[in-house]
């Protein structure tokens, strides 16, 4: 982890270099994009399942000049022993920190609320809110279609919480 700061600098400083103005993330103010993800657990919780789990993300996006708002859901598998999958929806707005050549670095917040597999030791089977934050990189691919990939780092506010970072990628699509 002591390597993260210095590969964001890194990503920024060179799509700082590259040419174009601070621009819009989307040609398109509306956008829908899906995703395939990996969750990892980063605390030996006993209330919380502890797996890593591959995921898949759905969100649709509004986007005004270097701001986009998102909202969505992400959705985990495979099931669990009780049949439950684990499942959250979510907003995440985004800034767009740089732009260049067809590639722009952003930073995102997000917080939502979700269900997730609980252990045997855990009475409460309901919803949790989480919250936490990334960055990612948007390549545009063409006028309207653009690759996402993107790492967060979320928490679960109740019981102790727990937290889980996300590696995803995806592609968004212009409406």
């Amino acid at each position: 982890m002591t390597r993260l700061p210095s590969v964001l600098f890194l990503a920024v400083a060179m799509l700082a270099v590259g040419q174009g103005a601070l621009a819009a993330q989307s040609l398109q103010r509306l956008s829908l994009e899906v995703s395939g993800a990996g969750n990892f657990a980063t605390d030996a919780n006993p209330y919380f399942d502890p797996q890593s789990r591959p995921a898949f993300e759905v969100q649709g996006r509004y986007t005004f000049s270097r701001f986009s708002l998102g909202a969505g859901g992400e959705f985990q598998s495979p099931q669990n022993n009780l049949h439950q999958l684990r499942a959250s929806a979510f907003v995440e707005p985004r800034m767009i920190l740089a732009v260049g050549a067809g590639r722009a670095f952003y930073v995102a917040a997000r917080l939502g609320e979700g269900r997730f597999i609980c252990t045997t030791r855990c009475t409460d089977e309901g919803m949790h809110v989480t919250y936490g934050g990334g960055a990612g990189l948007l390549l545009r691919l063409s006028a309207r279609i653009a690759a996402d990939l993107g790492v967060q780092y979320f928490r679960v506010i109740e019981n102790s919480s727990s937290g889980y970072a996300l590696i995803r990628a995806g592609l968004s699509i212009g409406l």
